[in-house]
């Protein structure tokens, strides 16, 4: 009989802090436009920015990794890849606004 392996924690756990984070940068970007009612969206493209690139790299390191346990590491790459162009659009949008 073989045993199967565990779930892999550190892409779950990553993703919790990144989203943590990212969470607090912006909850801190809102906080600093101050009481004047108005919310400069510069303060949100960078945490937005480093969302998307720590998706990215976590998505081509799961790619690479695909020998380790192949659909495992697909399925969380096709996930962490569809999170990072969410993310770029979001940052994308972001930019355009603020013009």
């Amino acid at each position: 009989m073989s045993q199967s392996q565990p779930a892999l924690p550190i892409p779950k756990t990553f993703a919790a802090t990144l989203l943590v984070g990212t969470v607090l940068c912006m909850a801190r970007a809102a906080h600093a436009a101050g009481e004047g009612g108005q919310v400069n969206l510069w303060l949100f493209v960078k945490p937005t920015g480093l969302t998307t690139l720590s998706l990215v790299i976590i998505a081509a390191s799961l790619g690479a990794m695909r020998k380790i346990r192949p659909r495992l590491m697909l399925r969380l790459h096709k996930i962490f890849a569809a999170l990072a162009v969410i993310s770029a659009l979001c940052h994308a949008t972001l930019v355009f606004l603020s013009g």
